[in-house]
């Protein structure tokens, strides 16, 4: 298991590269959520490490990297992921976020002095994660994802959402104060107003059913990223790439396509 060290810190992240021409195929790079870790990147990374080199990280305080004392700080966190970026020696990449880590992703593409990724990804996240604007979509999603482990733990057959699930709700119990941790950090975070100041393509990802993020929330990204792709998975909550991985994965591949051949044109589909 790779770790890298930054501010005396040691942070966990997976590296896998399966291409047989590894000058094909530009580098991913994955933030998970608030509360999560590398894990729920599971499917994306089997799947997208045929073509292309792919890196998930553990921010401070989630999966195996080290307890950070200081208060969680989303800008802090894509410092982290920058770190890790001039670790493994990238020279072009595209940087994914999900939900929180969305909000890291934004972050980094407002520090101009970090290196810039080639494109970036915004999976089921908002420019605003203001608590009192999240508190009843996260009620209700925890109350799905409750239902849906409870389902999955009595079926005969577990599903690879239920597994995912499962490890990733083991992490938590091991980390009590991780969510409420990421929350605080989240409830300060707002770049609404600087989100044309990033300048390369983006693609946003939501699930037609998410609480958190709903589809008519994505679409005004339209006006504020002139620049960004707008893609919604069907019969999706806030996890795509976990409840809907096929579509979500073509989803990106398609993105990703565009971006290797410089025909990146816009717009929402």
């Amino acid at each position: 298991m790779p770790y890298f060290e930054y501010n005396g810190l040691k942070i966990h992240y997976l590296d896998v590269d399966e291409r047989e021409d590894k000058t094909k195929g530009i580098p991913l790079v994955l933030v998970h959520g608030a509360g999560s870790y590398h894990v729920i990147w599971s499917i994306q990374i089997e799947k997208f490490a045929e073509k292309h080199r792919v890196i998930a990280i553990d921010l401070t305080n989630h999966g195996l990297s080290d307890d950070n004392d200081s208060p969680a700080d989303i800008d802090e966190y894509a410092r982290e992921v920058a770190a890790l970026v001039d670790y493994v020696g990238l020279d072009k990449y595209v940087l994914v976020g999900h939900s929180m880590g969305g909000g890291v992703v934004m972050s980094y593409g407002l520090q101009k002095d970090l290196f810039q990724p080639t494109a970036m990804v915004l999976v089921s996240t908002r420019p605003d994660l203001k608590i009192r604007n999240l508190a009843i979509g996260l009620v209700i999603e925890a109350i799905e994802d409750t239902f849906n482990l409870l389902r999955g733990r009595l079926s005969k057959h577990k599903s690879r959402e239920y597994e995912i699930r499962s490890l990733e709700g083991e992490y938590k119990e091991k980390r009590p104060k991780m969510m409420s941790r990421d929350l605080k950090a989240c409830d300060v975070f707002d770049v609404t107003d600087r989100l044309p100041e990033i300048g390369v393509p983006i693609l946003v990802v939501c699930g037609d059913e998410d609480n958190i993020m709903p589809v008519d929330e994505v679409q005004e990204y339209e006006i504020l990223f002139p620049n960004a792709e707008i893609a919604i998975v069907r019969k999706s909550d806030h996890n795509p790439m976990v409840e809907q991985p096929n579509q979500f994965n073509d989803i990106l591949a398609d993105f990703l396509e565009l971006i290797e051949s410089e025909r990146f044109p816009g717009g929402m589909y």
